[in-house]
């Protein structure tokens, strides 16, 4: 066996040598030097194939977005404020402005004189040493805001080549050019220029434009730097705001409440003037008020606007409603008297008073001497279905839905849980609480023929170019009361402010006027009971009362030596008539050679002619009132936002008169009053 195995062993051996000496054949070491040469070959190409790929990726696929990546980690942007639109009064008068205004920034990285920098900004800008050097030693931080939106003054006096890591940016702020003059309507901004109340919250989108952005440069470090000034790009202005008011009207309600403030002394008092043929808002004023520059500065009740959002009792000034509703419905005579109790009426209980004892009454003299005894007579006669139904016809239960935020609805409960009595004290205007703009809608219906508009106080607005985005137009919310049921309480209203009437003093010479005066006492929240030494008096009016085109409403909250609303709220009432019906060119009853061509000067004193040789200084001295004789009424807007001054413009063309004169002494509170007339 085993020399069996040697024989099969050599006869391989054999075999082998046998192939190896055949003619073509190689060694297999060198089969397998070429395969692996060719995969390594293979290898090769593959990697550089992907090599360039991944090289045009990167250089042509991929460009823009690398270059922006690179840009983002090298450049950086600063978003400023947002340069808000302009609202202007139906006269393009500005009640809000876009200014433009220095802040001071730092990289405390780049610092090189902590000290003299903070010595220097503390004094230029009034701020706090130690807290400033605690800013600019935070040497982590790149780029830090010193001061936004300084003063032109503070500006004025950081020298003109800033300290090394110190620099100034000049972005939008803004202002309000008649200070606190219909503040509470307007609103404000923030210091990022976002509105935050009024019609600066309500149109935000429309004022607010587009943020420009501070470009610079930041290192590997995070070192910020501006290697070729601050530049500032994507600066974009926003849109306007137009708007119904009118800045002469809106001036002659707040005076009007300032001296009903200083007279009676009251919580609060608010006023609307409104068109009454359009729906039209002229003006809405509030006191107290505030600065929008400042409104931090002042509780938040003084941001109120009232005439919106606080609910009263109205009294009697529901009652000419009360009386449309019942003639309308066919309830009463004209020539009917209804007996009113000599003063005393005890209705389930509950006893109705009049101010005065009065017997038989016709449905004219219950208006005119504001008998709660016959209104509740008169409603009862309707149902309190029938009650409840009316006054929700003229709006009181819901908003008038005028574009402004916040606006209130007044509080009425349902007909169905209504108390027996509930039909006679709504009929004279207690048990439930309206807005002032709701009454003044409801009471302007019967001054035009019926018709119920709905209230605006925008008229348009236009983007930054001017063109016009959205326009709004009078719109008719539903005719309550036929023209003849209008006109005849309307004739009614006028008996109020003649002899025997409620409010002699809202009587304006050569005029009719027809309203209605109110009073209600409020009610306690604490015993939820009416508080007899707490009054809200109101007086509501349609001017002229022949043919109306002004509705105002004044109501006085809590006015002190119980005064009524003929006492308190019908000289304001009346005050703001004259005045505005003046400016309107609307005349009385007068011969016409007896009519004036034009209104009287609003400005009593002409101002005196500036000092030899400085007519063509305007700006004086500190504390005295700058030059604005001559100038337009834009450069005198913006000479007085300069000055830190409130004017309140009059007219139109160039300024002619002014109060105080030019040089003199400036007023406590920085009001100056200038007239516009033609350049003579």
């Amino acid at each position: 066996m085993i020399a069996q195995r040697i024989d099969i062993h050599r006869a391989h051996g054999r075999r082998r040598q046998a192939r190896a000496a055949q003619p073509g054949r190689t060694f297999h070491l060198e089969d397998t030097q070429k395969v692996r040469a060719g995969i390594l070959l293979v290898f090769f190409i593959a990697l550089f194939a992907v090599l360039l790929y991944r090289a045009f990726d990167l250089t042509v696929l991929k460009h823009d977005t690398l270059v922006t990546m690179a840009d983002r980690m090298h450049d950086i942007s600063i978003e400023l404020t947002r340069p808000r639109g302009e609202i202007v009064d139906r006269n393009g008068v500005p009640l809000a402005v876009r200014t433009m205004t220095d802040s001071v920034f730092a990289n405390p990285r780049e610092l090189e004189d902590l000290e003299g920098a903070t010595a220097l900004l503390t004094r230029t800008l009034s701020l706090e040493a130690n807290a400033l050097r605690e800013k600019l030693a935070n040497k982590s931080r790149g780029f830090v805001w010193i001061k936004r939106k300084i003063s032109p003054a503070e500006s004025a006096a950081l020298p003109t080549k800033m300290p090394v890591g110190v620099g100034r940016v000049n972005e939008a702020a803004r202002q309000y050019p008649y200070g606190r003059l219909a503040a509470a309507l307007i609103g404000f901004s923030n210091i990022d220029t976002v509105g935050l109340e009024g019609l600066e919250l309500q149109y935000d989108k429309v004022l607010a434009g587009q943020p420009g952005k501070m470009i610079g440069l930041r290192d590997a470090h995070r070192r910020v730097f501006f290697p070729d000034g601050v530049q500032v790009r994507g600066f974009e202005p926003g849109g306007t705001l137009k708007l119904t008011l009118d800045v002469h009207l809106q001036w002659f309600a707040e005076n009007a409440l300032d001296a009903t403030m200083v007279e009676f002394k009251p919580k609060a008092a608010w006023a609307v003037v409104m068109d009454v043929q359009t729906g039209q808002i002229l003006a809405i004023a509030n006191r107290p008020t505030y600065d929008p520059t400042a409104p931090g500065d002042y509780p938040p009740e003084f941001r109120q606007n009232r005439a919106l959002i606080n609910r009263y009792e109205p009294g009697s000034t529901m009652k000419p409603i009360t009386m449309a509703s019942v003639l309308q419905e066919g309830k009463v005579r004209l020539d009917e008297k209804i007996y009113c109790e000599s003063g005393s009426w005890n209705l389930y209980g509950t006893v109705i008073k009049d101010a005065h004892a009065h017997g038989w009454l016709t449905p004219a003299e219950i208006i005119q001497v504001s008998s709660n005894i016959g209104a509740a007579k008169l409603g009862m006669r309707l149902g309190r279905e029938k009650v409840w139904g009316w006054l929700n016809r003229f709006g009181f239960a819901h908003p008038t839905g005028i574009d402004l935020p916040g606006e209130a609805s007044g509080q009425m409960l349902p007909w169905s849980v209504w108390y027996p009595v509930a039909v006679a004290t709504h009929s004279y205007g207690h048990g439930f609480s309206v807005t002032a703009l709701q009454m003044l809608c409801a009471i302007s219906a019967l001054g035009n023929r019926g018709q119920l508009m709905k209230p605006y106080l925008v008229a348009e607005t236009l983007d930054a170019a001017g063109r016009t985005l959205t326009r709004n137009y009078p719109q008719i919310r539903a005719r309550v009361v036929s023209e003849y049921t209008a006109q005849t309480v309307l004739d009614m209203m006028k008996l109020v402010t003649q002899e025997g009437g409620t409010a002699r003093r809202a009587a304006l010479e050569g005029f009719e006027i027809a309203g209605k005066t109110g009073t209600a006492y409020k009610v306690n929240p604490l015993t939820h009971k009416y508080d007899k030494g707490r009054l809200v008096s109101s007086f509501v009016g349609l001017a002229p009362g022949d043919n109306p085109q002004l509705a105002i409403i004044v109501v006085v909250d809590e006015p002190s030596g119980h005064a009524f609303g003929g006492t308190c709220a019908a000289p304001a009432f009346r005050d703001i008539a004259e005045n505005s019906l003046r400016y309107l060119g609307i005349y009385g009853r007068r011969e016409d050679n007896e009519r004036p061509t034009a209104p009287r000067p609003l400005l009593v004193q002409r101002a005196n002619p500036a000092p030899a040789g400085a007519l063509d200084v305007r700006v004086p001295a500190d504390g005295q009132t700058p030059n604005f004789l001559g100038l337009t009424m834009r450069r005198a807007v913006s000479l007085a936002i300069e000055r830190g001054i409130e004017i309140h413009p009059f007219g139109s063309g160039v300024a002619v008169q002014q109060s105080p004169p030019p040089y003199q002494a400036l007023p406590t509170d920085k009001v100056v009053v200038v007239q516009f007339g033609p350049s003579s």
